[in-house]
């Protein structure tokens, strides 16, 4: 069900789905570092990842991209000069209930969205989107357990952005994986 590039994807997706993948790797690059300056690319690729969900009626995704920009303006604020960077665990216990959580969510979101709307891929959607509403309020205050998190909504996401024809975004979502692994290297060194 993966359709090739055509020339509508050219004209009208490329470039806006570049410069929203480009910023976006430019966020991981930079949080995967501690660098204070991850948070205007993220603010960057967010906004610009609103209006391309939306467009390809990844509902819970555009959700999603509003969710990333509010927590690039709220890490933005709360992170405070760079080398102010610490990292943390939760432990397993707590990442358990942190699953567990969001497989119900993922459960309703899935049948609201799949019942209610429009939605494609209602299931992924809302695997992506709840695993990453977690994820990323751990990566903000520095939990090394979101690179593993990561790692899967990664990986699952590749196909979903492949199956709605943002062929970019599903390149980016690779290198996201490739970073995800670095990142839990790199954060692994400050515990």
């Amino acid at each position: 069900m993966i359709a090739l590039p055509d020339k509508e994807y050219f004209n009208r997706w490329f470039a806006l789905e570049a410069l929203a993948v480009m910023f976006g790797g430019a966020y991981t690059i930079l949080i995967t570092y501690g660098s204070i300056w991850c948070w205007p690319a993220g603010i960057v690729s967010a906004a610009l990842f609103i209006y391309l969900c939306a467009e390809k009626k990844l509902l819970a995704e555009t959700v999603l991209q509003v969710f990333y920009l509010g927590m690039a303006i709220y890490g933005w604020f709360t992170w405070g000069a760079e080398g102010d960077f610490k990292v943390i665990t939760w432990g397993w216990q707590t990442n358990a209930y942190l699953v567990a959580g969001g497989a119900v969510a993922v459960a309703i979101v899935g049948t609201l969205l799949n019942k209610y709307t429009t939605a494609k891929m209602a299931y992924v959607d809302s695997f992506t989107t709840i695993f990453s509403f977690i994820a990323t309020w751990m990566m903000i205050h520095t939990v090394f357990e979101n690179w593993v998190y990561w790692l899967v909504i990664d990986t699952i996401s590749i196909f979903m952005y492949l199956n709605r024809g943002l062929y970019l975004s599903s390149i980016l979502f690779l290198v996201y994986t490739i970073m995800a692994i670095n990142g839990f290297y790199q954060w692994v060194e400050q515990l």
